[in-house]
């Protein structure tokens, strides 16, 4: 006998905006204008603002917006 399953959803882990601040080391208010003037994508569920771990990393490359390390 085979036992079957069915397929699930792929495991996605959204970052908050405090999150990807810190992962960037800017500004939640910055992030917030980089969402506003729809640079970086993100979702809304309720009040709650999300952003793909992806989606953040992308937005960073093509604007160079991370800071440098700090010496």
């Amino acid at each position: 006998m085979t036992t079957q399953t069915t397929p699930t959803a792929p495991d996605r882990r959204y970052l908050t905006l405090a999150e990807a601040g810190e992962i960037t080391r800017l500004s939640v208010r910055t992030l917030r204008r980089a969402i506003h003037n729809r640079q970086l994508q993100a979702y809304r569920l309720g009040r709650r603002v999300r952003i793909e771990p992806t989606e953040l990393e992308r937005w960073v490359e093509s604007n160079g917006s991370a800071p440098a390390e700090s010496r």
